[in-house]
């Protein structure tokens, strides 16, 4: 491979091409073309770190504008269509008959083709999301078809085009990158800080059981150190605060590689080849949670907790964790990659100690009211809350913390302090709040609300079954009860009562609890698609042609997730 030959010719040492020593399946390098006709510059990559998921594609720069033009990278039928304000936006998947399907994201628009079909599907369902599975006969697309524009929409922080591929068969994302897509990159890896965990409470980092971190010197460019040796004893796990950058770009993008060698010999290696969207969430263990929660800064884990499920680590030995227990030096390296072979090297020396603290035990906070298995169901309850856990939501056993504090303005419930929230889970669990004495009709108003540590209130909803109000979160942390008896806001922006002259429909919406339910707008009585871009909480629709001249009549319909209702009508001329 091309990146190997620059590799060896850097001259870096010879341990270093232990990066590259697993071999890898082979993709087809010139079957794809590029999506863009502008040269791809990334914004991200894949495998970069994102919240509570790894980025499953490369965003490719469109200039800071929206409209570009979308391609085919190859033959093949477009085979899936969703349409939604959240996530991916407006997404168009392609289906390629060499067994991979390639996604394109936050699109603006489509071409006229692709773009009366999702119409038509739109106003059948009377829905402006819409997800259509297509046959392979129905839109056929030739490698260079002009499919779709670039956009911002769904959950994009600025106009660009997200591009994945995937497997056909397991649908899982592959790194773009390996069908060689040509990338300028000749920068070398960027490695911040490293950190250092005690892994037991006997083990110690500078003769303390607290984690330490280290901000290394750099030399040469992609040669770091540590100058000062660092004393070590017991389990401990190292990990790792790394960057990429590409040449033409000031993005900061992910690595491809981490390899953690000491006394030359590898204990840790992975690699950003592909993942599985079902193990994606699992990145809230691969890096240190906490650490991000409360200061936003990543540090990857060179350690596997046991309920990680994660593919994309080999070699491990005692999954990352290190035992230092002899009166030793030891050598320890951090070698990092990108998919060019660019590689930055660390180098830390460490003094292995005979003995740790002694009679340290592992301190259970006051709060802690159970020992969880990560592997088996876990159960707390009392008569006002109920918990379940199931088998798989933690990442590793743990002591699990409970309190209640007395309750905040604007609730109906005291507020439970389930654990916190530097505590990551993989899947959702059951929380269950007793409301058992409100009223009947005031009971329908009620919701679950987590409360961060600011006083912030965000809903999580719930159902109500008896006198318990339900809900299923992906998080832990704070949560009481409170009503949303107040109908959403409607602010007209550019139609008012007898407005004439406009082409398209304006409106703000927004809700101050339970958030938007449905939306439903019509002219004349009939339904019309009005687009819904919640990062501007605007609600838009553009006339149709066949929309005559003259008087008509606008009528929108906004509904919270509670059931509160507000209802605008106006006429126009157009």
């Amino acid at each position: 491979m091309p990146f190997f030959y620059r590799f060896v010719c850097s001259c870096l040492s010879i341990c270093s091409l232990s990066i590259f020593s697993f071999a890898q399946q082979e993709y087809p390098k010139d079957y794809f073309r590029s999506p863009l006709d502008i040269p791809i510059l990334l914004s991200g990559n894949f495998g970069e770190l994102r919240s509570n998921h790894f980025h499953a594609g490369l965003d490719m720069k469109t200039e800071g504008v929206e409209g570009k033009k979308i391609y085919a990278v190859a033959d093949g039928y477009v085979s899936r269509i969703k349409i939604s304000p959240w996530g991916y936006g407006k997404v168009l998947y392609i289906t390629h008959p060499n067994g991979f399907v390639t996604v394109y994201a936050h699109l603006r628009n489509f071409n006229d083709i692709i773009g009366l079909f999702i119409k038509q599907a739109q106003y059948k369902a009377e829905e402006f999301e819409v997800e259509l599975t297509l046959q392979p006969n129905e839109l056929i697309v030739k490698k260079g078809d002009v499919v779709a524009f670039s956009g911002n929409t769904g959950g994009s922080g600025g106009p660009h085009l997200h591009f994945e591929i995937r497997d056909e068969k397991s649908e899982n994302p592959i790194n773009p990158l390996l069908f060689g897509f040509d990338i300028k990159d000749d920068v070398k890896p960027i490695i911040k800080e490293i950190i250092l965990y005690p892994l037991s409470p006997t083990s110690t980092v500078n003769n303390s059981n607290q984690f330490k971190r280290f901000t290394p010197a750099c030399g040469s460019p992609g040669n770091y150190s540590v100058n000062n040796p660092v004393l070590v004893n017991g389990k401990i796990g190292f990990g790792i605060d790394t960057y990429d950058l590409n040449s033409l770009v000031s993005n900061k993008v992910g690595v491809y590689t981490i390899e953690l060698k000491v006394d030359g010999n590898r204990k840790y290696f992975y690699r950003m080849d592909r993942f599985s969207f079902d193990h994606s969430r699992c990145l809230n263990s691969h890096v240190d949670f906490s650490m991000y929660k409360k200061q936003k800064h990543w540090f990857q884990k060179l350690f596997v907790a046991p309920n990680n499920k994660l593919t994309i680590y080999h070699d491990l030995t005692d999954r990352g964790v290190l035992t230092f227990t002899k009166d030793t030096s030891h050598r320890v390296e951090f070698l990092v990659s990108d998919y060019n072979g660019n590689v930055s090297k660390l180098l830390l020396s460490v003094q292995s100690k005979p003995e740790g603290l002694k009679n340290n035990q592992e301190k259970i906070s006051s709060k802690a009211v159970a020992f969880f298995k990560y592997g088996t169901v876990n159960e707390f309850k009392n008569e006002n809350i109920s918990l379940t856990f199931p088998e798989g939501v933690f990442y590793d056993d743990l002591n699990f913390e409970f309190h209640t504090t007395d309750t905040i303005k604007g609730a109906i419930t005291p507020t439970y302090h389930v654990q916190n929230v530097y505590v990551p889970v993989n899947i959702p669990y059951n929380l269950s709040i007793r409301v058992d004495t409100l009223p009947v009709n005031v009971k329908r108003k009620a919701l679950i609300v987590n409360v961060d540590e600011y006083g912030g209130k965000f809903p999580v909803g719930g159902d109500l079954r008896n006198d318990w109000l339900t809900a299923n979160p992906k998080f832990l942390g704070s949560f009481t009860v409170m009503l949303d008896t107040t109908p959403p806001v409607i602010s007209p922006l550019t139609i008012f009562n007898g407005t004439s002259g406009i082409r398209e429909i304006k409106i703000k919406i927004s809700d101050d609890l339970s958030g938007i339910k449905t939306y439903r707008g019509s002219i004349d009585g009939k339904w019309v698609v009005m687009e819904y871009e919640y990062k501007q909480s605007l609600l838009f629709h553009t006339f149709e042609k066949e929309l005559s001249k003259g008087k008509h009549v606008f009528h929108l319909e906004v509904k919270d997730t509670r059931g509160n209702i507000s209802e605008f009508t106006t006429e126009f001329n157009k």
